[in-house]
């Protein structure tokens, strides 16, 4: 969910910034073989994070009602700590969770 404010640098080139809370959904997955953990073990986590975004782009009137747009956005979830197997083969992982988003898109105007 994200505002968007922006300059009208011409009467046909929009140059916004854009910002506000974003989600992820994210699931792990590792697995211990017998070797390791005395017993072949898989084993999955999930959750879903909630962090903000912040971005920028252009937009264009190319022809008649049709509008190009390239747009850029950084998002962070913070950092997720995840255990696995607890007991002897127990491994805890720290993720940092964040996002680099490059988008294009051709949109045509009602």
């Amino acid at each position: 969910m994200r505002g968007r404010a922006g300059f009208l640098m011409t009467p046909t080139w929009l140059l916004y910034g854009t910002g506000g809370v974003a989600w992820q959904n994210l699931q792990g997955t590792t697995n211990c073989s017998a070797a390791t953990c005395g017993t072949a073990m898989s084993q999955q986590n999930t959750t879903t994070r909630t962090g903000w975004t912040v971005g920028g782009g252009i937009e264009a009137m190319v022809w008649g009602n049709w509008l190009a747009r390239a747009e850029y956005r950084y998002a962070d979830f913070g950092t997720w700590r995840s255990t696995y197997f607890t007991g002897l083969a127990a491994a805890v992982i720290d993720a940092k969770l964040r996002t680099n988003t490059v988008s294009v898109g051709l949109a045509y105007k009602f």
